[in-house]
């Protein structure tokens, strides 16, 4: 909605529903038609790649991401490095809970007051909710050492693969003929396959 919402008084082209200017500085601004199917098409286009991000972290783990990216020949200490950013997001999570907790006992009241003060007040939140983590941080470090992680080092164990199963292979040729389809008709209709406005979305 807000990516639409954004994109919508800044498209010239068309027949114009409704136009003003932006006070101070006098920018034009417009409601068209073609501007209304742009706004849509554009907030469709960030919903799918951000819910696409949102289904693959909720439904993959950090273990099948280190060995995701080990499949596709990231070094496996980068990888596993970057797995590690996903395991500390329910961890923050828990933190800022603790943190907000342990304020409204002190008498914080976040939800009260201007807007003003109310930003002021999510301060109190995240301060500590910056230092916390940088503490876990400094005890991960020291934990990898301890193991002998090192980031060039051929010794470490990788993940081991698991199998596949006949939904993940089912899904995947599927998948495949689907974009072997949508190839096809736009070999044959370049002109019309995903296209709302011709030249436009």
């Amino acid at each position: 909605m807000f990516t639409t919402l954004t994109w919508l008084p800044f498209v010239s082209a068309g027949e114009a529903y409704w136009a003003g200017e932006i006070p101070l500085i006098g920018y034009p601004i417009q409601v068209t038609d073609v501007g209304v199917l742009w706004a849509f098409g554009m907030g469709l286009r960030i919903a799918n790649v951000a819910l696409l991000s949102m289904f693959y972290l909720f439904k993959t783990t950090p273990r099948q991401i280190a060995i995701g990216l080990k499949g596709i020949g990231v070094p496996f200490s980068f990888g596993f490095l970057l797995s590690l950013i996903f395991r500390f997001i329910p961890l923050v999570k828990n933190d800022l809970l603790t943190i907000r907790e342990a304020q409204m006992v002190r008498g914080l009241r976040i939800n009260e007051g201007t807007l003003f003060e109310k930003v002021r007040k999510y301060g109190y939140l995240l301060l500590p909710l910056i230092f916390t983590p940088l503490k876990r941080v400094q005890l991960m470090a020291n934990a990898l050492d301890a193991k002998g992680f090192a980031i060039r080092n051929r010794a470490h164990r990788f993940y081991r693969m698991p199998a596949w199963k006949r939904s993940e292979i089912a899904i995947l040729v599927i998948g495949f003929c689907l974009v072997a389809v949508l190839i096809y008709l736009a070999r044959i209709h370049p002109e019309q396959v995903g296209v709302v406005l011709p030249y436009r979305i």
